[in-house]
């Protein structure tokens, strides 16, 4: 079962992923979350390679560019009765 901690944390990872994407995060804000995620850094075994969440930026720009997000998202929420 999944700890309601590890839910939270992975739904606010997720929005700040997509904030990164979209470029709606200030430079000053993305640093200071570097910072901070930079201190779990120790958690991981030797060798293990660490990623910058500031990797992410632009992620899937691509795949967006030729999608009508307003039309993608009207069939998505259709989907869902």
């Amino acid at each position: 079962m999944e700890s309601e901690h590890k839910r939270r944390l992975l739904a606010r990872l997720d929005a700040l992923r997509r904030a990164v994407e979209e470029d709606e995060i200030p430079e000053e804000v993305l640093e200071a979350v570097y910072t901070e995620l930079s201190r779990v850094d120790d958690f991981f075994p030797p060798g293990v390679k660490t990623h910058s969440i500031l990797e992410l930026k632009g992620l899937g720009k691509e795949f967006w560019r030729s999608i009508d997000v307003e039309k993608y998202l009207r069939e998505e929420r259709e989907s869902w009765d």
